[in-house]
């Protein structure tokens, strides 16, 4: 069974797991929030270095090959960029 998540959902999950008594629950709540943030500013880093890798992958061999090669990696095509 497939299960969406949506960042409404996750809030109020949150909200309830703070209200609870159990030390376990706050640590979930905890838990969630960090990794959030975590993910957040994963997220912020791949695309400097997407950003970046783009940029070097219009210099000259090798840093081409390698830009290109990585970029590829991600699923991002340079050239229709």
């Amino acid at each position: 069974m497939e299960v969406k998540t949506y960042p409404e959902m996750n809030a109020r999950i949150k909200e309830i797991l703070r209200l609870s008594d159990f030390p376990t629950d706050k640590y979930a709540a905890n838990r969630i929030e960090e990794l959030e943030v975590e993910n957040s500013h994963l997220l912020e880093r791949e695309k400097k270095l997407i950003e970046s890798l783009k940029k070097i992958a219009y210099w000259q061999y090798p840093g081409r090959l390698i830009a290109e090669e990585t970029l590829k990696e991600f699923g991002i095509d340079e050239e229709a960029v």
